[in-house]
């Protein structure tokens, strides 16, 4: 299921009494290789990590979770019911760095 270097394992601190998901399967999850540019990934939980993988990314270096607009089917808990918070393991400039807000009247 996991090949050499196809996959990112993410570990966490201060998860409380583990990690958990509803539902079937562990949602919310990109991938990107060293392109920049993020998939929807698979994810799954084992010995209390979360490893991520997609088949459109064959050598991972960065993963987001509930990073897109749309993050209502993210998953990811600890034991206690607490839903993970959106982060990124990249430090790439965001897309919308340069651009800026106006208020419009």
């Amino acid at each position: 299921k996991y090949g050499t270097c196809s996959h990112i394992i993410l570990s966490f601190s201060g998860g409380g009494h583990g990690l958990y998901f509803i539902c079937s399967k562990l949602n919310g999850f990109e991938i990107a290789g060293e392109d920049q540019n993020f998939y929807p990934a698979k994810a799954s939980i084992k010995n209390q990590k979360v490893i991520v993988y997609g088949d459109q990314v064959k050598i991972p270096v960065a993963v987001r979770y509930r990073w897109t607009d749309n993050t209502s089917s993210a998953n990811l808990y600890n034991k206690d019911l607490f839903l993970a918070v959106p982060f990124r393991t990249d430090s790439w400039p965001a897309i919308t760095k340069d651009i800026k807000y106006h208020i419009a009247f």
